[in-house]
C-alpha cells in the first residue's frame, strides 16, 4: 500500500534550553490505515498532531503527506493544504460559541414552527365558522320569503319543518360546545363535526371551572389540538364495521386541569420508543408544553382503547407546602 504521511526525526522545542516536546519522531502511515496515538499528559500527542496538521511547524526533522513536504509550504500554502487534504477535531472547543448560536436558532426555528401551528388551526377553526356563518346570513332573506309565502297560503305545517331544519342546520354551524373557554369549545366542537360526518362515535363529557383553567390558550391549544388530532387521524384508519370511537373528558378540580382522551385503534398503528407508547406525530409537543406547565403527559391501553392524559396544576401558590 502506498505511503501517506511519512515523519522522519521530528522535533520540537519552544524554548532554548526547554526539554523537546517531540524528540526525533519518526513514523509512517499507509494508506487505509488507522492509526492511535497514546500516552501520558505533556507527552507530546498534541505537539505531534500540530506539527502533522501544519498548525505548527517542527524545529527540525521533515513531514511528507501525499508527497508534499510540509517545510516547503508558505503560511498560506499551509492553509490550502489543510482545507483541500486534512480534516480533524480540535481538543479544544473553538465552535462552542458558533454552535450554541446554530442550536438557539433552531429552538427558536420549532417555537415559531409551533406557533405557526397553532395560528393556522386556529384560522381554520374560525374560518370554516366564519364561512358557514355567512353562508347561513345570505340564506336569511330566502328564508323569510318562503316562510311569508307558507303563511300567505296558510301552509302552516311546512312552515314547522322548514324551521325545525334551519335550526339544525345553524346547529351544526356553531359550536355544540359552550364552556366558555374557546379552546375547548373551539376545538372540540370542530372534531365533534368532523368525526359526525366521517361517522366516528365521538362522546363528551366536560365539566370545568374556568377560574382553574390556567394554562395559557396557546398552550392549551397544542396540547388539547395535538390529542384531539391523533384520537381522529387513529380512527380515520380503522374501516367499518369495526368500532370506531373517541372520548373526551375535561374537567377541573382545586388542584389541576384533567385532559383525558381516548380512542379506538390499529394496533399496528402504535409504536414504542425506548419502552415508551407512541401515538401520533404531536406526541413529542404535548409531553413537551406539558411539562412546560409542570404538569404530567400519561398514555396506556385499556380495554382496546388508547388513553392519554394530561393533568396541569393550578392554584400552585394556595396549595403549596410551606
Amino acid at each position: 500500500m502506498a505511503t501517506l504521511l511519512e515523519a522522519n526525526e521530528v522535533t520540537k522545542i519552544y524554548a532554548k534550553g526547554q526539554r523537546p516536546s517531540l524528540n526525533k519522531v519518526s513514523f509512517n502511515v499507509a494508506e487505509s490505515e488507522f492509526i492511535a496515538i497514546m500516552g501520558a499528559s505533556g507527552s507530546g500527542k498534541t505537539t505531534l498532531l500540530n506539527v502533522l496538521s501544519t498548525i505548527d511547524t517542527p524545529t527540525s526533522g521533515s513531514i511528507v503527506i501525499n508527497g508534499v513536504n510540509l517545510k516547503q509550504l508558505s503560511d498560506t500554502g499551509s492553509a490550502d493544504f489543510r482545507r483541500d487534504n486534512l480534516g480533524f477535531i480540535f481538543q479544544e472547543y473553538f465552535l462552542l460559541d458558533s454552535l450554541l448560536k446554530i442550536k438557539e436558532l433552531e429552538i427558536t426555528k420549532k417555537q415559531l414552527n409551533d406557533k405557526l401551528e397553532y395560528q393556522t388551526k386556529k384560522y381554520l377553526l374560525l374560518s370554516t365558522t366564519y364561512k358557514n356563518s355567512r353562508k347561513i346570513i345570505h340564506d336569511v332573506k330566502k328564508h323569510y320569503f318562503f316562510i311569508r309565502e307558507c303563511l300567505h297560503k296558510q301552509h302552516y305545517n311546512e312552515i314547522d319543518d322548514y324551521i325545525n331544519t334551519s335550526i339544525g342546520d345553524m346547529e351544526q354551524t356553531f359550536n355544540r360546545i359552550n364552556t366558555g373557554n374557546l379552546v375547548i369549545d373551539s376545538f372540540v366542537s370542530n372534531y365533534m363535526m368532523l368525526a359526525e360526518h366521517n361517522n366516528i362515535v365521538f362522546k363528551t363529557n366536560i365539566k370545568v371551572d374556568l377560574d382553574n383553567i390556567q394554562i395559557s390558550d396557546y398552550d392549551f391549544s397544542i396540547i388539547l389540538g395535538n390529542l384531539l388530532d391523533n384520537c381522529y387521524n387513529a380512527c380515520e384508519k380503522i374501516m367499518p364495521p369495526r368500532k370506531r370511537e373517541i372520548d373526551v373528558d375535561i374537567f377541573t378540580t382545586e388542584r389541576e386541569l384533567v385532559i383525558h382522551l381516548y380512542n379506538t385503534f390499529l394496533p399496528d398503528t402504535i409504536k414504542y420508543d425506548d419502552d415508551e407508547l407512541v401515538h401520533g406525530y404531536g406526541t413529542a409537543n404535548v409531553f413537551n408544553i406539558t411539562h412546560t406547565n409542570r404538569g404530567n403527559y400519561n398514555n396506556f391501553i385499556k380495554k382496546n382503547f388508547y388513553h392519554a392524559v394530561v393533568t396541569i396544576p393550578c392554584n400552585i401558590d394556595k396549595y403549596k407546602k410551606i
